[in-house]
């Protein structure tokens, strides 16, 4: 990877339009980001007292590794799993952080692609150590009107039939979110997009990141529900992201 493409993590609370975002970033010919992962709030209580230094023997890390590959990163299509394993465990240093980067980075190269990110909501929550991990690193924090968010939240199974933990979860994720931003990441390092404006003037908010990540603007981008079905798992595509699938829209607003 080179130093000047560093990685791009896009933030927000749950059905904000996060992957919405993603699938647009995702169809420049430049940046590479699949469907979410979970690394970090999976394996983040192992990175006590640092990330740097697992405390694990080889076979120890061999074996997080191999889980590792195994739940989080199984999805990424085209690439030999256990040659990649084989990979980290004899890549130096053998800390928390290779087996997501490479993993990203491997998934990213198969797709001819120089740049990775990646979109898991509960990643707000680690800022603080995914900038840690990687300095250089872009952050994209979508808002969404909380209303439109809860009512969304209300209409997805996987959510509680309740408005009341859904508001109160959504008021969490916005003033957690700032706060983390704003203590551990660098201002010119991040940088918020509203879900209305995404929306409503899809061509300038895409730009507007393009100029935000260094990245030339493509109009591709804004055909990403082209080839959308590749890039998220078949549930989702069919249920509850599906109108992910379709052009941009104003009819959730």
């Amino acid at each position: 990877m080179n130093p000047s493409d560093p990685p791009i993590f896009i933030l927000g609370a749950n059905r904000s339009g996060t992957t919405l975002l993603r699938l647009i970033l995702n169809a420049h010919s430049r940046i590479a980001i699949p469907d979410e992962v979970g690394y970090f709030e999976k394996v983040y209580k192992h990175f006590t007292p640092s990330w740097r230094v697992p405390g694990l023997s080889k076979k120890r890390y061999a074996h997080h590794v191999d889980r590792a590959i195994d739940r989080y990163f199984s999805h990424l299509d085209g690439i030999d799993h256990e040659a990649l394993k084989a990979r980290i465990v004899q890549t130096e240093p053998r800390d928390w952080r290779q087996p997501y980067k490479m993993a990203l980075e491997a998934w990213a190269h198969r797709q001819g692609k120089p740049r990775w990110g990646e979109k898991t909501p509960a990643n707000l929550f680690y800022v603080d150590v995914i900038v840690d991990m990687f300095p250089a690193a872009r952050f994209v924090y979508l808002a969404r009107d909380p209303r439109d968010g809860v009512r969304s939240m209300q209409d997805t199974e996987f959510f509680p039939d309740d408005v009341v933990l859904n508001a109160l979860s959504r008021r969490k994720h916005a003033e957690v979110a700032l706060r983390l931003l704003r203590r551990h990441v660098p201002p010119a390092q991040w940088t918020a997009v509203r879900y209305e404006d995404l929306v409503t003037d899809p061509e300038q908010a895409a730009r507007g990141l393009c100029a935000f990540l260094d990245e030339p603007y493509e109009p591709a981008m804004l055909a990403y529900h082209r080839d959308a079905e590749n890039y998220l798992n078949d549930e989702a595509a069919r249920t509850y992201n599906a109108t992910a699938t379709r052009p941009i829209t104003t009819a959730r607003l």
